[in-house]
């Protein structure tokens, strides 16, 4: 049995370089059972400023995303930090649109960090800009506990800074994905992240034998 998961994070919605319409190409070859939406899927900095239709956007992602499932999609919202508020009003606003697709069903809460159980694997996922790896790594048995020892394989996914990495906590693996948008801000100059590229990120994981492989598609 194969799980198939996509994440999204820090799309900027508001910014002039959103990439929310590119993900076909990649839906083609790899189905999705789950959207992750890790955090500043909406720049509420910018998004008044440049009158970004956010609403339009999303509903064209999810729409898409269900046109390549298999079987039912559940859209999962973790808050970040462009996104803290308006973020928790947008996927509330895309549940109350498909509230009649019996396929799809949303997790709205507006929690920082959030688990989920599959197989041999617990999954954590947080945004990313306020906790460091190591100290998500220590948190996930302990608010986990109910769990934790169900599994043997476990993995945390965050978001934030733009760029790709991964560590191994002693068995906990972490992976921090890029940006869905290719937009640079100062805060990419000045940590001379100016050269990372956008693009979305899919995971396989195996019932059993957790994640067996890595889809990427840059944009």
């Amino acid at each position: 049995m194969k799980y198939r998961t996509i994440f999204i994070s820090d799309v900027h919605l508001g910014t002039r370089d959103c990439q929310a319409d590119k993900l076909n190409n990649f839906l083609k070859h790899n189905t999705c059972e789950t959207l992750y939406l890790v955090g500043d899927i909406i720049d509420a900095w910018k998004i008044q400023q440049n009158k970004w239709r956010w609403k339009q956007s999303h509903t064209n992602v999810v729409r898409r995303i269900l046109g390549h499932a298999k079987r039912g999609t559940k859209v999962i919202y973790v808050a970040g930090n462009h996104d803290e508020f308006v973020g928790w009003h947008m996927v509330n606003w895309l549940q109350t649109y498909f509230r009649n697709t019996e396929r799809l069903t949303f997790d709205c809460s507006p929690k920082y960090r959030k688990y989920i159980s599959y197989g041999q694997s617990a999954l954590m996922f947080n945004h990313g800009d306020a906790i460091k790896p190591a100290k998500l790594a220590a948190l996930f048995p302990i608010e986990y506990r109910a769990g934790w020892s169900y599994h043997d394989k476990f993995y945390i996914f965050t978001g934030d800074k733009h760029h790709e990495v991964s560590h191994d906590f002693n068995g906990i693996k972490f992976y921090q994905i890029p940006a869905f948008s290719n937009a640079k801000s100062l805060w990419d100059d000045k940590n001379g992240h100016t050269m990372s590229k956008a693009e979305v990120t899919g995971f396989l994981i195996d019932y059993d034998e957790g994640i067996t492989n890595i889809f990427k598609q840059y944009l």
